[in-house]
């Protein structure tokens, strides 16, 4: 297996916050973009026809690192992906997520990717107090959830390491893909895309200072920070998808990536 750490560029525009934006769609972000001046409309029109145009002179919405969103790369991950392959679809991958978002990226993100195995060993280290313990097995077996010879925090962690495919650190700036295949690198380009969502939101918002006293209070930070990424998720895999922009060029790994794998995380620090 081949642990490959692939580090992202990025560039900076302010968000107004992250419910207007999460209303707009890929034409809605694009527009304000060339209506501010961060991309201007020759390009814009360019980048979304099916061939990318050559690179611009300085930085714009849907090219990062040489890629523009739309452009073909030669990757063949079916025997595992080399890193100037990796390199290449994390680049791309950039592009798409920022013209869907409608930001730049600013900041170095390393991307680790790790065999399932090894993130289960190390999902399974936490530790807690023993009055946490009691109270979250309380909790679930009043839900009816676990009986009383279950231990709940040992069976969280043992779902999350055998369900998430990847996940953004916050306190880390880092994020973290979940392989299947323990003798090859294969990725899935739809998770990539959602965790560098989590790292855009990191760079505007800082998500280290998400905490709170409560679990309401963690819930709706949650629900912001997640329903964030999902709608970005959503329209990524729309314009993947059949008649899409992007049909036919998006990365999955072997199986198709695992419907039942939850790629919708990112490490709360609280």
């Amino acid at each position: 297996m081949r642990r490959v750490s692939a580090v992202l560029a990025v560039a900076v525009v302010v968000l107004a916050g992250l419910a207007p934006v999460a209303a707009a769609g890929p034409a809605a972000t694009a527009d304000a973009a060339v209506a501010s001046g961060s991309v201007d409309a020759t390009t814009q029109v360019e980048a979304e026809n099916e061939s990318a145009p050559p690179d611009p002179e300085t930085d714009r919405l849907g090219w990062e690192d040489g890629y523009w969103h739309n452009e073909s790369i030669a990757v063949d991950q079916s025997d595992g992906l080399t890193q100037e392959e990796l390199n290449a679809t994390i680049a791309r991958a950039k592009a798409r997520v920022e013209l869907i978002r409608g930001v730049e990226f600013d900041m170095d993100v390393p991307v680790e990717i790790v065999p399932r195995s090894e993130f289960a060993n190390s999902s399974g280290n936490a530790s807690y107090s023993e009055s946490f313990r009691t109270f979250d097995n309380v909790k679930f077996e009043a839900l009816f959830l676990i009986g009383e010879e279950t231990d709940s925090l040992e069976t969280q962690q043992a779902n999350r390491g055998a369900s998430i495919a990847g996940y953004y650190s916050p306190s880390e700036d880092a994020i973290v893909l979940v392989t299947d295949n323990e003798s090859s690198l294969q990725v899935d380009e739809f998770t990539l895309g959602h965790e560098l969502v989590h790292a855009m939101q990191d760079q505007e918002f800082d998500l280290a200072n998400f905490t709170s006293q409560t679990r309401d209070g963690a819930n709706a930070n949650s629900g912001l920070i997640e329903g964030d990424a999902n709608f970005v998720q959503y329209r990524y895999e729309e314009r993947c998808g059949e008649g899409g922009a992007w049909n036919g060029t998006c990365l999955r790994p072997d199986g198709g990536g695992g419907a039942a794998r939850r790629r919708r995380t990112w490490a709360s620090t609280s």
